[in-house]
Formats: structure tokens, C-alpha cells, sequence
């Protein structure tokens, strides 16, 4: 069934007849028999009680969920895996982070993939595969589970750190600067355990943009040496791709750009540049074109759209070649550029530029969420929902304890349902940009929420809540800009035609956003559309470049010194500032030490900035709470504030 083979699926339908009869109670015989074997009937969508959209989305996003709650019940082992081995189980993290990251919710998911990713880092070296193989496979362990962490545990300083170590790894030992002065891959097969630098072993393809993930979320978190780094590699391969060279027509990627001559024709010169026999990959001019927007969208520099633009061009020149083409001709080089376009990339320009000259593409072919951004058709998104929720009613054990190859359990409208709830129109793998508008604290998967629209200086909400009291829920903001904001929210009302709306709104309120994952919490009531909008009223300046304080339970060794280690995981260096020890009493918090720090560098070459304290202490005593706070008069301006603190019970 994992194969797809219809032959053999339908001959294994035929074997297990005979053991359904004798054993029908039997649900998992009963599912290899091809019968859709319901599971879950509670989730099911109530659209009698519920609007249809708020009622299938749930549904989708609760059982996708339970789904991800099950496997780890049922099949994490003590070391993290989940039974296909590290390098299949790591593929499941493609879909299973984004559905993780919409809300704190499915505690146990979330719990099970750091339990995951802690694991594969243990099997790393250097934060990375220890061995030697191709940038296809060999990035997987790393990439698949270290970058998306400083989303799903933000502001952690481990994950951070540890996405630093990888991103140094692949700078120092992978890399080196080609004759045209841009950064690049010496070759396409390369691990912690060296770099096959022989001609067959390649060089810079479009696929090393799955190692350079490492970089991408290190530049978004705020890491300058990471943005650098990453956009000149971009820069490299928009160089070549806009040009033209020989026969290679501007827009299109070439194959491979070799180290150390920054050329597209094969070292060997046995062939032309495009010859697949001596290229590694062939053709992966989508993922460059991945990398060029998300370089886009970090540094704003429009030239990391001219070569997308030139593509573009191409991709939509008509009349299309009929027939077959000849390899090499430039029949064939536009046909390879009409494949490249695909919603993934139009939708992602849309959203950065505002632009919708490309929104017939998106259209095309776009996932439900890339859709919904072109023309805002709740109706079809609705059935989209439906359908998610539907196909994931049936089979549970076959999705989860009967599985064999990991990677080959994916969750169904993974963006789909992402998208709905967070306003993104990209997932979270290889080179995906972030896009994503809103997470959620919420308590459970009990809730609805549907991102209306989002832009740097507007968001609108619709939250559904299936709880039959009020709930609060937390809106964690990513892209809006610093500034103060207008809130209003209420129940969304009947309007006077079919597509408009009233509102019920409250009085409005006005709350700041001064950083990246700041959020706005609000009771959202049972059983109702309840509508949240923030607009900006005032832009507030902060500081360019700005240290983050950061401190972790582990990194504290309580006794009559006690050993402390402060974290700057920031882009400025830190200080002065103070670190508070506290005891907690019947009262409250009390301060029993306090000490002043001049200075904590930050960061620099993908090396941490950190600070080793020692500092006499009354001795922790059984049983008792210390709170550890990094400036807690609030003094210094930073990326992230929630990570100034943390709790020892000792």
C-alpha cells in the first residue's frame, strides 16, 4: 500500500479476505482488506450546530493532531525514533511541524517532535551527518528538525545554538568562495565526515538550498552573519541565472555552478553545460528560485526578484512548443522554465511584493491556502476543509501503527489547514520562507481560526471556539510591524448581502507590538464567529540591531556557587544589565542575590555569545523554588522577551 502498486494492493485486498472472515472484529484486517474503517466519530464536523468552515476545519486540524498524538503514544521510542529510522522519520517533520506550530494546544505533538529532534541531534556531528553523502540525503537529519525549532520552542536558546553549530558547519567545512567572489558548495556529496571534492561528486545545485535551510531560519531569527552569508550564496546563483551564457537563455537556472571556477560547464569539459550525465541533480531551478525569494524577503533587495521575473517571463511565453523538443534547444530550455512556476513561488511573490500579475498561476494549480489569498472564496475554502477533514476519518492504524516507511506518512492539507489558521502561503521545508501571520496559545485543538487577511500593518481574525464557555486564546503576532495598534474584535454579524459581514464590535482597545512574537490575548465566546482585527495606528521605531538575553533551566547548577550560564542569542552585544536570584515564598518571588554584568557580547561568525557566572548563594534547599531573571528592570530593548527567565525546583 506504501508503494502505490495497484497490482499488488489489489492482490493483498484478495489474501486478506479468508483472515477477515475468520477474525472480523479485527479493525487492522479489516483495513488491509480495503475497507475504510471509521475512527474518531466524536471529531466529526457538526455543521448543524457549527458554521461549515469552522466545524471541517477543526476536524481537519484536530485529527491531524491525534494522528501525530498517536504515533507518539504508540511508537516513539526512548530515544526519540519512530520506527522507520532517523533518516525517514526526520521526513515525517515536513508536514508534522506546521500543523505543531499552529497552536500550544496538542501539548503531546509538540513534546514528541522536540523529543525527535533532540534525539537526532544526538547522531549528529558537529550538527551535522557524520558521515559523507549526497546533499539530498545528508542534509535530511539536520535540516528537516534543527531549523524549524526556533519556531516550535522560540527563543530557546538550545535550538538556536545548536541551528548556529550546523549553519557553522556547512559555512567552514562545505563551502568555500568560488573565482566570482560569491560563496558555494565544493560539491554535492559531503558530510561532518569530509567532502568527496572528485568531479563525479558534483557541485553547487539548486538542492543544496535543503542544507542552506540550516542558514535561512538562523538569518530569520535575526542572525546577521547568517543573512550574509546566505544572500550572497542567493546572489551567486542569481548572477548566473539571469544571465546569458552560451546557450543558457537568461531566466533559467543552470545545473550546477562548479567550485572552485564559478562556472556552469562540467569541469571535465567532455559536454555541454546542460548534459545530464554530468550534472548531479539535472534540473532544480525550483528551488533556487525558493532561495531567491526568501532572500528577497530578508534583506528587501530587489534584485533577488529580477531573476524570478526573467523566468517568469519565459514561463508564460506563448504559443508552448509542440511536440517533442530537442535536448539543449531552446524548445526545451523554455519548456523546462514553464514547469517552474508553481504556486509555492506565486503565491510567496504576491504576498511580498503585493503584486497579482502572477495570481492565474497560483490558481492553477495552488494548495486551498494559496488560493484563498488570490480572491478570498470562503465557499471553496470551505469545501477544501471538507475535504481534509473527510479523507482523514478512516484508518487510523494504517496511518500510524501499521506504517513501515516513515516517510511515506505525511499529513493530508498540511497547508492546507496551516495556511487557514496562520495566514501562511508556504509550509516549512527546504527553502520555504516564513509566512505565517499568527500562532496560538490555546489550550486544546478545540478551536477554529480562519486568518482573513494579514499584512506588516493589518491582521483579521475569525476565531470559532467548541467549548461551551468563554475560552482565552493568545494571537502570537510575525509579521506585523513594531508599532501601536488599534484592537477590535466581536462577533462576526449577518450582513445585508451574501459575502458581506456586520460586526458586533466592542469598544476598541489599544495594545503595543514592539517584537516578533508578541501577543494579544483575548475570551473568545462559545459557539460564535468572533472577529479580531489589529490595525496600526502608530509605527514605534526599535533599535535596527538588539541583544536577547537568554537563559534556560539547564543552564543552571544550583550549590553554594552557583554556576550560571547567560546566553546572547541577540545581534547586538548586551549590557549593563542585572541577573536576579529569587526564592519563592507564601508571598511571592523574593530576592535573595542579585549581580551586575557589564557586558555579554553577541554572537559573531556563527559562534555563540555566552557568559559563565559563579555566583555565592544561599544553598538551594529541597523542595524550594528559584526563579533566575536576566534584566529584570526591563532595561535593555530585545529580539525576544520571553526567554529572560526561568524556574528551578529543586
Amino acid at each position: 500500500m506504501e508503494g502505490g502498486n495497484r497490482k499488488a494492493i489489489a492482490q493483498a485486498v484478495e489474501m486478506m479476505a479468508g483472515p477477515r472472515k475468520l477474525w472480523p472484529e479485527n479493525t487492522v484486517l479489516r483495513q488491509y482488506g480495503g475497507e475504510a474503517v471509521p475512527w474518531g466519530e466524536e471529531l466529526n464536523a457538526d455543521v448543524e450546530r457549527h458554521p461549515a468552515w469552522a466545524a471541517y476545519l477543526r476536524e481537519a486540524y484536530a485529527r491531524q493532531a491525534r494522528i501525530m498524538e498517536t504515533w507518539f503514544q504508540k511508537r516513539q521510542a526512548p530515544d526519540g525514533q519512530l520506527g522507520g529510522g532517523w533518516g525517514d522519520d526526520v521526513e515525517l517533520m515536513r508536514t508534522w511541524m506546521q500543523i505543531a506550530a499552529i497552536s500550544t494546544g496538542p501539548e503531546q505533538a509538540r513534546a514528541g517532535i522536540q523529543k525527535l529532534a533532540d534525539g537526532v541531534w544526538k547522531t549528529l556531528k558537529d550538527g551535522y551527518d557524520p558521515g559523507i553523502g549526497d546533499v539530498e540525503h545528508s542534509s535530511e537529519p539536520s535540516a528537516d528538525t534543527a531549523p524549524a525549532m526556533l519556531l516550535l520552542c522560540y527563543g530557546d536558546p538550545l535550538y538556536v545554538e545548536r541551528n548556529m553549530l550546523s549553519c557553522r558547519t556547512i559555512k567552514e567545512r562545505f563551502m568555500g568562495i568560488d573565482a566570482n567572489g560569491y560563496p558555494r558548495f565544493i560539491s554535492s556529496e559531503f558530510g561532518a565526515g569530509g567532502v568527496n571534492r572528485q568531479p563525479q561528486a558534483g557541485g553547487d545545485t539548486g538542492y543544496h538550498a535543503r542544507a542552506m535551510k540550516h542558514l535561512l531560519w538562523q538569518a530569520w531569527w535575526g542572525d546577521e552573519a547568517a543573512k550574509d552569508w546566505f544572500a550572497r550564496w542567493t546572489d551567486g546563483w542569481r548572477a548566473k541565472t539571469a544571465a546569458q551564457i552560451g546557450t543558457k537563455p537568461p531566466g533559467l537556472p543552470p545545473m550546477t555552478i562548479w567550485h572552485p571556477s564559478g562556472t556552469i560547464a562540467p569541469p571535465d569539459g567532455g559536454g555541454p553545460w546542460w548534459d545530464p550525465k554530468r550534472n548531479y541533480y539535472g534540473q532544480m531551478g525550483g528551488m533556487v528560485f525558493d532561495s531567491m525569494l526568501a532572500a528577497y524577503a530578508l534583506t528587501g533587495e530587489r534584485r533577488f526578484l529580477s531573476a524570478f521575473q526573467l523566468m517568469m517571463d519565459s514561463a508564460t511565453k506563448g504559443p508552448l512548443p509542440r511536440g517533442p523538443v530537442t535536448p539543449g534547444s531552446p524548445e526545451d530550455f523554455q519548456m523546462q522554465m514553464v514547469s517552474m512556476p508553481d504556486a509555492s513561488k506565486t503565491a510567496l511573490y504576491r504576498l511580498l511584493t503585493g503584486e497579482r500579475v502572477y495570481d492565474e498561476y497560483t490558481r492553477r494549480n495552488g494548495d486551498p491556502a494559496q488560493v484563498y489569498r488570490t480572491d478570498y472564496d470562503i465557499d471553496r475554502y470551505t469545501k477544501s476543509f471538507e475535504a481534509v477533514a473527510k479523507s482523514l476519518r478512516s484508518n487510523l492504524e494504517l496511518r500510524t501503527t501499521e506504517v513501515l516507511a516513515t516517510d511515506r506518512a505525511a499529513l493530508d492539507g498540511a497547508l492546507t489547514v496551516f495556511g487557514a489558521y496562520t495566514g501562511a502561503v508556504t509550509g516549512l521545508r527546504d527553502a520555504s520562507t516564513p509566512t505565517f501571520a499568527v500562532t496560538y496559545d490555546a489550550p486544546d485543538a478545540d478551536f477554529a481560526a480562519l486568518v482573513v487577511d494579514s499584512s506588516p500593518e493589518r491582521l483579521r481574525v475569525w476565531l470559532y471556539s467548541f467549548h461551551d464557555r468563554p475560552v482565552r486564546i493568545g494571537l502570537r503576532l510575525w509579521r506585523v510591524s513594531p508599532g501601536e495598534y488599534v484592537l477590535k474584535q466581536g462577533r462576526v454579524l449577518p450582513g445585508e448581502a451574501k459575502g458581506q459581514n456586520r460586526y458586533a464590535w466592542q469598544p476598541a482597545s489599544r495594545v503595543k507590538v514592539l517584537h516578533r512574537a508578541d501577543a494579544v490575548y483575548v475570551d473568545v465566546p462559545p459557539n460564535a464567529v468572533y472577529a479580531v482585527d489589529l490595525r496600526l495606528e502608530r509605527p514605534v521605531s526599535v533599535p535596527a540591531a538588539a541583544p536577547d538575553l537568554a537563559i534556560d533551566f539547564r543552564d543552571v547548577r544550583p550549590g553554594r556557587n552557583w554556576q550560571v550560564t547567560l546566553h546572547n542569542i541577540g545581534n547586538a552585544p548586551a549590557g549593563p544589565f542585572t541577573v536576579r536570584l529569587e526564592r519563592q515564598f507564601d508571598g511571592g518571588w523574593r530576592s535573595v542575590s542579585e549581580k551586575a554584568v557589564t557586558k555579554l557580547p553577541a554572537p559573531a561568525n556563527l559562534r555563540p555569545g555566552r557568559l559563565a557566572l559563579s555566583r555565592p548563594a544561599p544553598a538551594a534547599e529541597t523542595g524550594a523554588s528559584y526563579r533566575i531573571t536576566l534584566d529584570p528592570a526591563d532595561r535593555l530593548y530585545e529580539l525576544c522577551e520571553s526567554n529572560n527567565s526561568c524556574v528551578i525546583r529543586w
